[in-house]
C-alpha cells in the first residue's frame, strides 16, 4: 500500500522512503494489534496492509509470521521478566524485597490484563497444531521459568 503523499512529494507521484525503523516500528505494531483482534490466525497479508507495506517485508525482516509473532508479542513479556530479574540481581536488599516483588508482581499484572488475549494465544500454544507457535509458547515457558528460577537465586 502506498504511502501517502506528503508536501514534499505530493504532485511528483514519487513516495517518500520510509526509515528501517519506521518500516519495523509499523509492522510491529500492526502485528501487535491484528494478532491481539484475531490471534494468531491474523494473516501476514492483513498485518502488511494495515502497516501500509509490502507483504514481502514481514519475510525479509522476520523470516515468517511465527517470528514476527515472538518479536511483536514475546519480546514485551520476556524484556519485562528481564528487567525486574536484572533490578533484582543489581539490588537484591532484604529490606526492599517486599517493594521490589510488589512492583514486579503490579506490572505482570497490568501487563497480563493489558495483553489478555496475546496471552491467551500463547497459553494455548501447547495445544495447536501449528507447530512454530507451539515452538514459541515452549520457549517462552522456558524462559520465564529460567527467569524466575534466576530471581530465586538472588
Amino acid at each position: 500500500m502506498p504511502t501517502p503523499a506528503t508536501p514534499a512529494t505530493a504532485g511528483t507521484g514519487r513516495q517518500q522512503r520510509r526509515s528501517s525503523e519506521e518500516v519495523h516500528g509499523r509492522l510491529i505494531d500492526a502485528a501487535r494489534e491484528l494478532f491481539t483482534e484475531h490471534g494468531y490466525p491474523a494473516t501476514t497479508r492483513e498485518i502488511a496492509t494495515r502497516a501500509g507495506v509490502a507483504e514481502s517485508l514481514i519475510f525479509t525482516r522476520f523470516g515468517s509470521k511465527a517470528e514476527l509473532f515472538r518479536a511483536t508479542v514475546v519480546a514485551a513479556f520476556t524484556e519485562f521478566v528481564d528487567r525486574f530479574v536484572e533490578q533484582w540481581e543489581a539490588n537484591p536488599v532484604d529490606s526492599e524485597i517486599e517493594a521490589i516483588s510488589a512492583s514486579y508482581f503490579d506490572g505482570l499484572y497490568t501487563m497480563a490484563r493489558e495483553n489478555r488475549r496475546l496471552l491467551r494465544v500463547l497459553m494455548t500454544g501447547p495445544e495447536t497444531t501449528d507447530a512454530p507457535l507451539r515452538e514459541i509458547s515452549e520457549q517462552l515457558s522456558r524462559h520465564f521459568a529460567n527467569s524466575l528460577g534466576r530471581a530465586q537465586r538472588v
